[in-house]
């Protein structure tokens, strides 16, 4: 028999049963939460591209009034989609070579308009307005795409 000055609880007691439901739903909470993370850590969360669709290879040279544009920071907006533009930086022989923001190589097909930004060269200002740039492309779906961009007063 136990001591008066301790209360006992019986398996039938409702303070007793609610206490055990409770500790019954905060495992299954907290299981439900790390199936969660590691379904997300363990790839099952589409990259961003992967989302919007595979890219192709895509590279080439940019020039102004014939000569290379080294140092262009190009950034290719999709013509349909006003979200995330591919990026491109020309080298000393103004080539360069596209990617998306997550560092996939290569453009999504399809036709975009490109902007020009960052030269040491002063280039005519409409070139860096997606607006007004007129410079277009289309990125056809090959394995391999070869970009000539010109830039002309």
């Amino acid at each position: 028999m136990a001591p008066k000055c301790c209360p006992t609880f019986d398996s039938r007691s409702p303070l007793r049963q609610a206490s055990s439901a409770v500790r019954r739903w905060r495992t299954r909470g907290t299981v439900l939460v790390w199936a969660g993370v590691i379904a997300w850590f363990s790839g099952c969360a589409e990259s961003p591209v992967e989302v919007r669709g595979y890219v192709v290879s895509a590279h080439g040279q940019v020039r102004y009034h014939g000569e290379p544009l080294a140092g262009a920071q190009l950034t290719f907006h999709l013509d349909e989609d006003p979200g995330e533009p591919a990026l491109a930086i020309s080298d000393a022989a103004g080539r360069f070579r596209c990617q998306t923001n997550d560092s996939s190589a290569g453009l999504r097909p399809g036709d975009y308009i490109v902007t020009v930004h960052g030269t040491s060269t002063a280039i005519p200002a409409r070139y860096s307005d997606r607006e007004s740039s007129p410079l277009r492309v289309t990125i056809e779906d090959a394995e391999d795409n070869q970009l000539t961009l010109e830039i002309e007063d």
